[in-house]
């Protein structure tokens, strides 16, 4: 389910259950998410999401504006029925959940203008949200007024999406407390360096991120029979700023991560390159070819302006 989907289940709530928070889970593929739905008349939810563990790419599912969340944080979603929409300021910090006598302020809240709803980043055991499921009711306080939110099933739902966040969370390879998952070994010994490559994303972009679909590129590099990967900065987008941490004007960075190399180092192969692919070699090993800077190539001869890299049994080495 994307933002879209959202936006409509917020402007025609009851398309949302009848009865009390509950929580609704999609997956197509390409993107996952948990929604904890308000009931009918209430523009609120709650909602984590990431890449699916089935690893299809957004191009095959369509799904290109998927909801993204930070390991261990959820997405609040409030509509403009209970905060009026922005007329100069698209951000407000002045918002406050009532929970009887305790009043919490929730995080910045963003005006999202494409779907007309507010959106908030909240650490998923943050304070205010455990006090809303302790609650028997809660209000949204803002300078316009006071509006009581029925909180029956929320207790329930919540615990419920917190479940099912880090369940696929760490069945796509992402660790739920937002640490990189320690590698796993595959059925020959082998470190799995896909979930190697998964964790760097997480560790390089201080959380979560959109990614392209030839962002890991596989093949036997090395010639051990065991797969190697290659990650591809220029096909990934950090959700938090910096955007794109590894990327210079025009170059980014690419990450290559060799399975007789990686276990010995600890550390992946770095190339510069605009763009990145791999192609087969007549040792059959698998290449590396990447794209260079105009000035670059002019400066070297090439043409086309492509340099391959291979590995000679100790390191990636350029071939002339």
């Amino acid at each position: 389910m994307n933002r879209l989907l959202i936006s409509l289940l917020l402007l025609f709530p009851s398309a949302l259950a009848a009865q009390g928070w509950q929580l609704q889970t999609s997956d197509d593929g390409s993107y996952f998410a948990g929604f904890l739905n308000a009931p009918a008349g209430v523009e609120m939810s709650l909602v984590c999401g990431e890449r699916s563990p089935q690893g299809l790419s957004p191009q095959e599912t369509g799904n290109m504006e998927p909801d993204i969340s930070a390991p261990n944080t959820l997405i609040l979603y409030i509509g403009m029925s209970h905060i009026p929409a922005p007329q100069s300021e698209f951000k407000r910090q002045d918002v406050i959940i009532g929970t009887g006598a305790q009043g919490y302020r929730i995080p910045e809240l963003i005006w999202n203008e494409l779907f007309g709803t507010w959106e908030a980043r909240i650490a998923a055991q943050d304070a205010l949200l455990q006090s809303m499921a302790a609650s028997p009711g809660f209000e949204i306080i803002t300078n316009e007024g006071r509006e009581p939110i029925p909180a029956a099933g929320f207790a329930t739902g919540y615990d419920q999406l917190l479940g099912y966040c880090q369940s696929m969370f760490e069945s796509s390879g992402i660790s739920w407390d937002g640490t990189p998952p320690e590698p796993q070994e595959q059925s020959d010994g082998g470190v799995d360096l896909r979930q190697v490559a998964e964790g760097t994303i997480v560790e390089g972009c201080n959380g979560d991120a959109t990614t392209g679909e030839n962002y890991l590129l596989s093949g036997d590099i090395d010639g051990d029979g065991i797969e190697d990967v290659v990650l591809d900065w220029r096909e990934v987008e950090c959700v938090s700023a910096p955007a794109r941490p590894f990327c210079g004007a025009s170059m980014c960075s690419a990450d290559v991560f060799i399975s007789s190399d990686y276990p010995v180092t600890g550390q992946p192969k770095n190339l510069l390159a605009l763009g990145v692919k791999l192609i087969p070699l007549n040792n059959g090993n698998t290449g590396i070819i990447t794209g260079g800077s105009v000035g670059q190539c002019d400066a070297d001869g090439r043409n086309p302006c492509e340099y391959l890299f291979y590995w000679d049994g100790a390191d990636l080495a350029l071939a002339p």
